[in-house]
């Protein structure tokens, strides 16, 4: 049966340079000179230069090319086996090398199909190649068994990584009993994604700076019974919509209600850190003796029994705190989490309706003298909020009010880009178009799921909240006569739904996006813990411990923030190196369209659901930006104006 030919045709001088870079090093220049040389010998005796097809003299032909240079040494030297030693020895490797690099551009690009095809091109069993490997590379492990290569024949598994290795040195044995090229196998079952777009080295101050204190971790486990009682009822009384102080019911603004259990998370987190900072060891010598390392470590000395709610309202303390957190910023510098913290105590006393108001018999257990009287308490309680908004300003006048996005942002390199929104779009497609083996059905199933929550955020940026939540029939409906999703989102679940520029989002998605959602939905949600038993769209994991169906019922089954940030983070460093947070769909969208108009502030609004003020201060330096790039191309563009006035209109007299 003749041999399949190569697509492109592979010349001798290729086959040379091949097997001078797998063969022969640094270390053997001089013996891979000898080589070259009578390589080139080789060709010069067959007639062919090396730019011609290598099939001419290695191909079919070998042999009898062989037996023709043989039988010309024998005429110009008769019973010296010696000559021409060389040169039948570097075309016998040749021959070798070309038959490698012939069956390697044969092989499909797929690795499974690949790894097929050479073994049936071999006439290999997958029986047959694990013997051959033991035989000659695991002959002193008598137990070795290589059940990867079934899997690998079979088309069912596909060489993976884990905390041992991966298969690299078994698929580079597989190359050598096959008579493959370097890499042949390696190359398909390991490719090198190449990057959309390269960030530039630059050291990012804030990531080095969390990852220098990623284990001076200060927060407390769980809250002192004595205050969780507290917290417990403070949260419930969050919830209210009406509450009654001094005998009279009372609205509370919408805006003050905690509807979202992350809501009474985020406090929690917050009244921890505090409270874990005040057990931290306190400084045995003036603060400014410490390193950072010290410094960190350092707290109030309190033990966790101790710990009251009259520590979480003294400002003396918490001002000490604050300047604990600033210290721990990569700059330094006083940030909108400080005053967010201040404004979560002041919340307990700042409006008529707030818990303190209401709960006068705890002033002592809160640290306040006991009053003699309600008009008493409300003047107490109006002084503490007073003196706590004069912190927060003083707070709010140090960070400013331009609220913009960090210059060393990690994506920065992207953002800057004349169409980062474009660039996005085509990292999903790549995504696509490089799917794992569907055999690994888990793996393939997180694949499918990752696709259909990329092209969703491309076109409706939500944040993950809401896309946490999204709900079959209630978020998401299919119009089965178009075949196209459509989701719809009210205003009363978005966090800023007492906005006024908050709008019930509905909007149908393009056929691209909705393909990768039924493919989701057809083949791969079936695959994921909680199928047919939660509503929710995004499932959570498909396999692992996480996996477990108990302790995911506990979770409703949803997918969780975390696992968001990991997808998200997984394919911005494979396609540009950085990464960055769960919002990054809405920034990219907002700085694609501010890009391409600084004017579209309304658009840009609209589609993060946002009012235009917060868009205009969020984005001021990327507008800002751009308007000086385009004030200085029209400077250059009357520069050559002038230019050209001055050709036209000849030298000044004097």
């Amino acid at each position: 049966m003749p041999r399949k030919r190569a697509a492109q045709p592979i010349t001798h001088a290729l086959v040379i340079e091949t097997i001078l870079e797998e063969q022969f090093d640094d270390a053997n220049q001089a013996s891979g000179k000898v080589f070259k040389y009578s390589a080139t010998a080789w060709c010069r005796a067959q007639g062919v230069a090396l730019d011609d097809a290598a099939e001419k003299t290695l191909g079919d032909s070998f042999e009898s090319c062989m037996q023709r240079y043989q039988t010309m040494l024998e005429r110009s030297a008769p019973n010296n086996n010696r000559t021409g030693k060389n040169v039948r020895t570097a075309a016998r490797k040749m021959n070798a090398a070309y038959l490698a690099l012939l069956a390697s551009q044969d092989l499909p690009a797929d690795f499974n199909a690949a790894f097929k095809s050479a073994m049936d091109a071999k006439g290999f069993a997958p029986k047959h190649l694990i013997q051959m490997l033991k035989a000659r590379y695991f002959a002193d492990k008598p137990n070795w068994q290589a059940p990867n290569v079934y899997l690998f024949y079979n088309g069912t598994a596909g060489p993976g990584r884990s905390w041992h290795g991966d298969s690299r040195q078994l698929l580079t044995y597989c190359e050598e009993i096959l008579g493959l090229s370097s890499g042949t196998l390696v190359s398909r079952a390991y490719p090198v994604v190449k990057p959309i777009l390269v960030a530039p080295p630059k050291v990012i101050r804030y990531r080095q700076s969390r990852s220098e204190m990623h284990f001076e971790r200060y927060s407390l486990k769980q809250l002192p019974a004595r205050i969780l009682k507290i917290f417990n009822d403070y949260v419930e009384w969050r919830h209210q919509k009406v509450v009654l102080v001094d005998g009279k019911t009372i609205g509370v603004d919408p805006r003050s209600i905690w509807t979202s259990p992350s809501t009474v998370s985020m406090h929690r987190t917050a009244l921890l850190r505090y409270l874990g900072w005040l057990t931290m060891p306190a400084a045995d010598r003036p603060l400014s003796e410490l390193t950072p390392q010290e410094r960190w470590r350092t707290g109030e000395g309190l033990h966790p029994d101790e710990l009251t709610m009259a520590h979480v309202m003294d400002l003396r303390l918490i001002w000490k705190f604050i300047e604990y957190l600033r210290f721990r910023q990569h700059n330094q510098a006083l940030s909108r989490s400080h005053s967010n913290f201040l404004m979560g105590v002041n919340a307990f006393y700042s409006m008529p309706y707030s818990y303190l108001a209401a709960h006068q018999e705890l002033a002592s257990e809160f640290g306040f003298e006991p009053p003699s009287s309600a008009e008493q308490w409300k003047v107490t309680l109006e002084a503490r909020h007073q003196l706590t908004i004069q912190m927060i300003r003083t707070i709010e006048r140090s960070i400013g009010h331009t609220k913009q996005r960090s210059p060393d942002e990690p994506l920065r390199h992207l953002m800057e880009d004349e169409a980062p929104y474009a660039l996005v779009l085509r990292m999903i497609d790549r995504m696509e178009q490089n799917p794992p083996l569907k055999a690994n059905v888990q793996t393939w199933s997180v694949w499918a799921r990752d696709v259909a929550l990329f092209r969703m955020e491309s076109e409706v940026p939500l944040r993950a909240k809401n896309v946490i939540e999204l709900t079959i029939g209630r978020h998401l409906t299919r119009d089965e006569r178009s075949g196209l999703w459509h989701v719809l989102i009210k205003k009363e679940e978005m966090k800023n739904l007492a906005s006024k520029h908050a709008h019930n989002i509905s909007r149908t998605y393009s056929p691209t996006a909705s393909i990768a959602i039924d493919r989701y939905i057809n083949e791969a949600r079936p695959n994921f813990v909680g199928h047919g038993i939660s509503d929710y769209f995004f499932l959570g994991p498909a396999a692992g411990k996480r996996a477990n169906p108990e302790f995911m019922a506990k979770k409703n089954y949803r997918i969780s923030k975390d696992a968001i940030a990991s997808a998200i983070e997984r394919y911005l460093r494979r396609y540009f190196g950085e990464s960055q947070g769960v919002n990054f769909f809405r920034h990219v969208i907002a700085t694609s369209i501010l890009k391409d108009d600084p004017t579209q502030v309304e658009m840009a609004s609209a589609v993060l659901n946002n009012s235009p003020d917060a868009i205009k201060q969020n984005y001021r330096h990327l507008t800002q930006s751009d308007g000086l790039r385009n004030a200085q191309g029209w400077i250059e563009k009357q520069i050559r104006r002038r230019r050209r006035g001055e050709g036209s209109d000849g030298a000044d007299s004097n």
